[in-house]
Formats: C-alpha cells, sequence, structure tokens
C-alpha cells in the first residue's frame, strides 16, 4: 500500500512530465516551422533572381 507522500510524489511527477512534454513538443513545433519558413523564402528569392537575370541576359518574358 502507497503512502500519501508516495501517491503525491507520483501525480506531480506525472503532471510535471506531462507539461514538460507539450511544451517540449510546442517548441519543436515553432523552431521546425521556422526554419522551414526561411528556407522557403530563401529558394523563392533565389528563384526569382535566376529568373530575372535570365530574362536580362536573354530579353525574353516568362
Amino acid at each position: 500500500m502507497k503512502s500519501i507522500r508516495g501517491k503525491l510524489l507520483g501525480s506531480f511527477l506525472f503532471i510535471i512530465i506531462i507539461t514538460v512534454l507539450t511544451i517540449e513538443g510546442f517548441f519543436i513545433f515553432a523552431v521546425r516551422n521556422y526554419f522551414y519558413r526561411s528556407v522557403e523564402e530563401i529558394l523563392v528569392n533565389k528563384i526569382n533572381m535566376s529568373t530575372e537575370l535570365y530574362e536580362n541576359i536573354f530579353h525574353i518574358q516568362i
């Protein structure tokens, strides 16, 4: 039979673990989205620069 102290410790430990995992999941999601958006923006800018350069060199409209 567990004591009251053991039950409270188990409950608090469970709550702390759930809270940490939730915050960690949110943090991972936020960081991943931030980096994916940054990479997407960089790639779009490079594509636009390449297209403009191609248009200027060959004098055609795409």
